[in-house]
């Protein structure tokens, strides 16, 4: 789903030098794959638009609604108007390490050729994404089906 994006700013930067900005983006899940605000598919989907955003020059990529509600969309954070509300979605870790470094560009971006995964490297980190249904080894760490793992170690 994150290529749609990308192929529109590649549509939009060979009309312009205008700076893209994506004022609202909702990234779809597959066909059956459980979505909304708490969903680790939902964040996987999110986090590979992001990607396709920085891989294609857009300059933002502002997230509407970053408070969880009845949408299929990842949030940051659970509905704060119910009991218990206001708790980290599984989007909010790595939003948090990304969006700061992105914004100083300070991020490689890589995609496994035989897997499933997105990398964001930084000097102090990497976060990797399983965009896949399936659980992901790799060295020691085991990255679940549509997770995310963040190392601030070996970048």
């Amino acid at each position: 789903g994150a290529q749609k994006y990308a192929a529109v700013d590649r549509w939009l930067r060979a009309r312009t030098d205008l700076p893209i900005w994506w004022a609202e983006f909702y990234a779809d899940v597959p066909d059956g794959v459980p979505a909304g605000p708490e969903s680790p598919a939902s964040a996987a989907a999110t986090l590979a638009a992001v990607a396709a955003f920085a891989e294609t020059g857009a300059q933002a990529g502002m997230l509407w609604g970053p408070q969880g509600d009845e949408l299929r969309y990842a949030a940051l954070w659970t509905d704060s108007t119910e009991q218990d509300g206001g708790q980290s979605t599984p989007l909010t870790a790595p939003w948090q390490w990304l969006v700061p470094r992105l914004a100083q560009g300070d991020v490689e971006i890589g995609h496994s050729p035989t897997q499933s995964l997105l990398a964001f490297r930084a000097p102090d980190g990497v976060l990797v994404v399983n965009t896949s249904d399936q659980e992901v080894t790799i060295g020691d760490n085991q990255i679940p089906a549509w997770g995310a793992v963040l190392s601030d170690r070996d970048a």
